[in-house]
């Protein structure tokens, strides 16, 4: 498994930025500000535009518009929102040459707790909930005043980050929760976060634990919310989930998998806040982690190209929650069904084209998913019974296309096709070679 190693730089001067690290060098070896490369997921246009005045929410991401042939003007049009750009805090500036960011006539009001720190996305900071309703999990900085911690957090113009935050759940006992939401600056692509058999140092970045126990006691022990978006609403739990909550052990040691990239010309803040919310009622079931790894050992030349089906047995009766893949760059595609054991029928799951496919479909009364189409992600909608004698199945198209062998240890850039969720009622694990 690599160890990505954390992004450096001075957020004194964004020309000190550019000077130390090359404003048209990415981490990891890519380079941001292509669209045929990361696009961010998006619900509204003002969510691009804080990434790039040329980008709009097209189809869930935020994508620049298709060239057309000259036209005469078309009358200037409101903006959806204020920008969401204003200056990098102290004496930051623009880099050399690139055109400065206008600043809202008018901020939008902060929650309470959170500060006017001059970076953009001040305005989707969460205000931190009472411990009555709930706990909050930070990840960013600890001191907005103190330069090292801006350091630690800033990305420059036209770089790209992937890499690992370690902490502590804040939760000093243990702690059951049903409703979340989350909010992040802009320049997120995804974070997923979950907590862990093994003990991390305390917000530090660290090598990236692995999701299944490959011998070294390190595992995935359950998940938290993912978030692959700026903004989340508060999730509330479909009706027949009424008594079902996620159990958070005090203290647990946790990682958070952060994936940001700067399509601006300002240093942007790598930060989020997810807020987890107490049950409504007391819980009678609990959730439990579904985890199906392929490929396991795996080791895939370059330029060579595998399609491979597994097959994970259900044991006993329950339901599924929800259901998710966990993917890389040489994953072409990833499509999961079950097999009924009483019938034979398959009910298609889930169905990834790309990657940076990051949902976690969720299976209930209420929630509508993409429907499954040809060459396009989607999910099954509606709830999901599970029982002993089926089987879930799933297919894997990986081809390798980098310089070096691939194997599923290196999650971040390996051979990986696997399947994240949930359950009640009954354990879903498997690990394939």
């Amino acid at each position: 498994m690599r160890n990505q190693q954390r992004f450096h730089s001075s957020v004194v001067l964004a020309l000190a930025l550019c000077a130390a690290l090359g404003c048209q060098q990415s981490h990891g070896g890519r380079q941001a500000g292509s669209e045929s490369h990361f696009l961010a997921r998006c619900d509204a246009d003002a969510e691009c535009k804080a990434l790039d005045p040329e980008l709009s929410c097209q189809e869930g991401y935020c994508r620049s518009a298709p060239a057309e042939e000259p036209t005469e003007p078309a009358p200037a049009q409101p903006m959806e929102s204020p920008p969401e750009e204003p200056a990098a805090p102290g004496t930051a500036q623009p880099v050399a040459g690139a055109t400065a960011p206008e600043v809202p006539a008018v901020q939008p009001p902060l929650a309470a707790g959170c500060v006017s720190t001059g970076f953009p996305g001040d305005e989707f900071c969460l205000a931190q909930p009472s411990p009555e309703e709930g706990i909050q999990i930070h990840i960013g900085p600890s001191s907005y005043d103190d330069p090292a911690e801006l350091t630690l957090w800033a990305l420059a113009p036209g770089l790209e980050v992937e890499d690992c935050w370690s902490f502590h759940t804040p939760n000093a006992t243990e702690f059951a929760y049903a409703a979340w939401e989350s909010a992040a600056r802009p320049g997120l692509h995804h974070a997923h976060q979950g907590m862990y058999a093994a003990e991390v140092a305390d917000g530090q970045f660290e090598p990236c634990l692995d999701d299944f126990d490959d011998g070294s006691g390190q595992f995935l022990v359950a998940t938290l919310p993912s978030a692959a978006r700026t903004r989340i609403p508060r999730f509330v739990p479909a009706p027949e989930n009424a008594g079902v909550a996620r159990l958070v052990p005090a203290a647990s040691p946790a990682q958070a998998c952060l994936h940001h990239f700067n399509f601006t010309d300002v240093p942007l803040l790598r930060e989020l806040w997810m807020n987890l919310y107490v049950p409504a009622q007391t819980p009678t079931e609990y959730e439990r982690p579904l985890r199906a790894a392929g490929g396991m050992e795996w080791s895939l030349p370059p330029d060579s190209e595998l399609r491979v089906t597994f097959a994970c047995p259900i044991e006993s009766s329950g339901r599924l929650l929800s259901l998710s893949g966990r993917t890389t760059a040489s994953t072409l595609s990833l499509s999961a069904r079950l097999r009924r054991g009483s019938s034979g029928d398959l009910v298609p799951l889930i169905q990834l084209i790309g990657w940076d496919a990051y949902d976690a479909f969720a299976f209930d009364s209420i929630r509508r998913n993409e429907p499954i189409r040809e060459g396009a992600s989607g999910a099954y909608t509606g709830m999901l019974q599970l029982e002993a004698g089926d089987t879930l199945e799933w297919d894997c198209h990986v081809f390798n296309q980098t310089g070096g062998t691939l194997t599923h240890d290196d999650h971040l850039d390996g051979a990986v096709c696997d399947l994240l969720g949930s359950t009640v009622g009954t354990d879903v694990l498997c690990m394939l070679p």
